[in-house]
């Protein structure tokens, strides 16, 4: 892994497993940044500040993201939806990881509601709507 000599905006430059790595630390596996940071150097000698991390993870979710109505559409023409919450820290005990998917989409939601109001929400009261 190496980090880019290049100035201004350019300066950081991660590649795509030091990216992929770090992603999956923070989002996948809930591994606070600094702690990330601290893997990154031991398992590559990548040093990165917070900041760094956190920019470089916001261009690569910039570049994945597609939009929300489009997704919940497409999840709404299928005939069978799978969902299911499981328990969620936000700072402290109280929220759902709620995850709806098909067999190419899936769509995650935290609410602090584990009730049916966030399947009606997400996929409509009168899913599925044919």
């Amino acid at each position: 892994m190496a980090v880019s000599t290049a100035v201004g905006a350019a300066k950081v430059y991660l590649g795509a497993r030091a990216l992929a790595l770090g992603a999956l630390l923070t989002k996948h596996l809930g591994l606070p940044m600094r702690s990330t940071c601290r893997v990154l150097l031991h398992l590559g000698g990548l040093r990165l500040t917070l900041g760094e991390l956190a920019q470089a993870l916001h261009r690569v979710a910039d570049r994945t993201k597609g939009s929300l109505p489009e997704l919940l559409a497409g999840l709404c023409s299928q005939s069978a939806v799978y969902a299911d919450e499981t328990s969620w820290w936000v700072r402290n005990p109280g929220y759902w990881l709620w995850v709806f998917t098909t067999l190419d989409r899936t769509s995650y939601r935290v609410e602090k509601s584990r009730g049916k109001d966030v399947v009606f929400d997400t996929l409509g009261a009168r899913f599925p709507a044919r």
